[in-house]
């Protein structure tokens, strides 16, 4: 889109119209995947003023409201969501493995393999850098 835009100097309203929903589309499941569901019915109806159906899917897009900036602007949030998706998934598996560590650390309080569990401590350190 952006080297169309600085190619052609004009952006079809089909394509815009499309990436828009599309955009929209994505914006929502990574919304909802994060358990966001009040903020995406806030965000659609405040930013964006759209009108929902029932199970939060958007309605209709006017297309004369579209321009290329805010396909671009769309398209910028979900990937800010995406980031946010991953970011918590890395922390939440390291967390599981932290857990799992202090279990065998407290199961083996005797300290018979105690350089595999220094090891293991080594690249949990890793990961979180």
């Amino acid at each position: 889109m952006l080297k169309k835009k600085q190619i052609d100097g004009v952006q079809t309203f089909a394509s815009c119209h499309d990436v828009y929903r599309i955009g929209l589309n994505t914006l929502q499941m990574l919304m909802f995947l994060l358990r966001l569901q009040k903020e995406w019915y806030t965000v659609t109806r405040l930013q964006y003023q759209l009108n929902l159906n029932a199970d939060g899917s958007v309605k209709d897009i006017a297309q004369s409201d579209i321009d290329s900036d805010q396909c671009i602007k769309l398209l910028f949030r979900c990937v800010k969501m995406y980031e946010a998706k991953q970011l918590i998934s890395k922390v939440l598996k390291m967390s599981v493995d932290r857990d799992r560590l202090a279990s065998k650390l407290a199961r083996d309080a005797a300290g018979d393999d105690s350089q595999s569990y220094v090891q293991m401590v080594k690249r949990l350190g890793k990961r979180i850098e």
